[in-house]
């Protein structure tokens, strides 16, 4: 069960938390609207804690981020979302796979060469796996990051640009960085349907990703009409509570079966 209020937590419990495997990936689908086929997975950190409380990472990220821990969280959502990846393929489900990276990765030089080595020793090809960065991280100086994306690109990953929308990134930025993916912020997608400006927004982010040449996600999909919405508009992938939330990764195939796409 996800905990949303689990009390004080201390920085002697998170950073323990890590240590000792606690902190974990579970996994949100992604589906094309068109079909309802499931493509792809988020793999979004949990810290399940020993008494079976669940801890969303809000409350613990900013504990791990204080204390430079966040890069370590990084390599060890990629390695063991990895080895779920592999586990899957081999039962057959072949998933594209989406992480989360640190906004550090950009100032770190070897992070490319290190995320290769985790993905391959886990027997997955960096093509099938899609690296988020949220747009305000890139775009506090995306220059600075350039090389590194590019370095990233050429091993194979995908580029997502995370919670678009949020960050006010120039056009000129945006078009800088060799992204592959643009993810609409659920704060843009949840109730689009009912309210012109969220649609204007999606509408237009749309239409960027398209000239751009980008794969495009929208976040937060809860309802049927936001889901038809998104289908006129072209959106090509959607991920949110209307398909289903993060599950842990033994439960995923099983979720999967269950899912049907939305009766229009």
């Amino acid at each position: 069960m996800e905990e949303d209020s689990p009390g004080e937590i201390t920085t002697e419990a998170v950073r323990a938390a890590l240590a000792g495997g606690d902190i974990v990936p579970w996994f949100q689908p992604q589906v094309e609207l068109s079909n309802g086929r499931v493509i792809g997975v988020e793999a979004l950190a949990r810290w399940r804690r020993g008494d079976g409380r669940v801890i969303l990472p809000q409350h613990f990220v900013p504990v791990l981020e204080r204390d430079h821990l966040l890069d370590e969280l990084t390599e060890r959502m990629l390695a063991q979302a990895c080895c779920w990846k592999r586990d899957w393929d081999r039962a057959g489900l072949r998933l594209k796979l989406s992480v989360n990276v640190s906004a550090s990765t950009l100032d770190d030089t070897g992070a490319a060469d290190r995320y290769q080595r985790i993905v391959r020793e886990a027997g997955v090809d960096p093509a099938e796996i899609v690296l988020e960065l949220t747009e305000s991280s890139l775009m506090a100086d995306a220059a600075r990051g350039l090389a590194v994306l590019a370095r990233l690109r050429l091993k194979g990953f995908g580029l997502s640009i995370d919670d678009f929308g949020t960050g006010w990134s120039s056009l000129s930025q945006l078009s800088q960085v060799p992204f592959t993916e643009l993810k609409i912020d659920q704060e843009f997608v949840a109730g689009a349907s009912q309210q012109p400006r969220k649609r204007a927004v999606v509408e237009a982010s749309l239409d960027l990703a398209r000239k751009l040449g980008l794969d495009a996600v929208a976040e937060g999909v809860e309802t049927i009409e936001d889901w038809q919405m998104l289908a006129e508009l072209g959106c090509t992938t959607a991920q949110g509570r209307l398909i289903g939330d993060a599950v842990p990764g033994e439960e995923l195939p099983a979720m999967l079966s269950r899912w049907r796409r939305p009766e229009h």
